[in-house]
């Protein structure tokens, strides 16, 4: 991942294909999500930007310093991701 002065990041491939599974969007592209897929929405500004103002489903998650390695941050992602999918999500097809 590379920093940017920007509030969006750079997602490196995250499939075999080449596709990636996250993706950098702005305000148009987050309103016109379609409504028949899941999405989680992460909000990576600060806290103090998120609590003032956010969309109704996003999730705050920010972004860490950039001090931290390229590695720490993935880790960091991942963990959020398990942790939020494992507490919100339910399994579409449960045994």
């Amino acid at each position: 991942m590379s920093a940017q002065t920007t509030s969006s990041v750079e997602v490196r491939p995250a499939t075999a294909d080449g596709s990636s599974l996250l993706r950098t969007v702005g305000p148009d592209d987050a309103f016109n999500l379609p409504l028949y897929e899941h999405h989680l929405v992460m909000d990576i500004r600060p806290s103090h930007e998120y609590s003032r103002g956010h969309m109704a489903t996003a999730v705050s998650f920010p972004y860490p310093p950039l001090q931290t390695s390229e590695e720490e941050r993935e880790r960091l992602l991942i963990d959020f991701i398990h942790s939020y999918v494992k507490q919100y999500m339910r399994p579409e097809n449960p045994s």
